[in-house]
């Protein structure tokens, strides 16, 4: 049985948005906050949000995802959880339904996958971030790292329980300088990692829409580049 946690990646600046995130009541989700912590993370508001001792700007996108999938690998309370499904906090559109139907009949598709996107492409186009990182290098730097097949994070992705513990075991808490030196674009450093695993995305609509100009129309076919 699909056990699916929602994971909504926002920041300290779009906690207006949360009351009504958290008013979908959708039973398993999380909302990510970077903030200082003596720990590596902690939790909030009735264990609904988890703070996370990483930067909460954009060029902190990367380590962000890295501290919650470890979080979550390693913390009892999720010991159930079988898939997490990755979504933005401003620009998706979801509901209880639309997850509890991914749960209800998405177990033929998610056992067959540790990787699953409504939007796939072939290849990064690495100036998306520019001007967006505030004292970050990033911020006038172009990504000219690995790159290849990814599904966009802007548009949701889902993991499996071992896609989480391979991502786990490629980056720790203890690596977030080196993160932040060899990632900026937290959608395919995940595809990157499982690329070396042989798991690759699967492109699947599952009922997520978005608001991001980028994404309105027809879902695209294998190929289509962010700019």
């Amino acid at each position: 049985m699909v056990q699916l946690l929602t994971v909504i990646l926002s920041c300290e600046k779009n906690m207006h948005l949360w009351p009504s995130l958290l008013s979908k009541n959708i039973e398993r989700m999380l909302i990510l906050c970077g903030k200082p912590l003596e720990g590596d993370y902690a939790f909030d508001l009735d264990d609904r949000v988890l703070y996370l001792d990483c930067s909460d700007g954009y060029e902190g996108l990367p380590e962000k995802m890295i501290y919650a999938y470890n979080a979550i690998c390693e913390h009892k309370r999720f010991d159930g959880i079988t898939h997490i499904m990755k979504l933005d906090d401003h620009d998706t559109i979801f509901s209880k339904n639309v997850i509890d139907n991914i749960e209800k009949n998405g177990q033929g598709l998610l056992d067959r996958y540790h990787y699953v996107g409504q939007h796939v492409y072939s290849s990064c186009v690495g100036g998306h971030h520019i001007g967006k990182c505030g004292t970050s290098p990033w911020n006038k730097k172009l990504y000219e790292g690995e790159n290849g097949m990814y599904a966009s994070g802007g548009y949701s992705y889902i993991l499996s329980r071992t896609a989480l513990d391979i991502i786990r075991n490629a980056y720790t808490y203890s690596d977030k300088e080196r993160i932040r030196r060899e990632h900026i674009y937290e959608d395919l450093m995940v595809a990157m990692i499982l690329k070396k695993h042989d798991i690759f995305p699967v492109r699947a609509y599952y009922g997520i829409r978005s608001t991001d100009p980028i994404y309105q129309g027809s879902i695209p076919a294998i190929g289509r580049q962010r700019n």
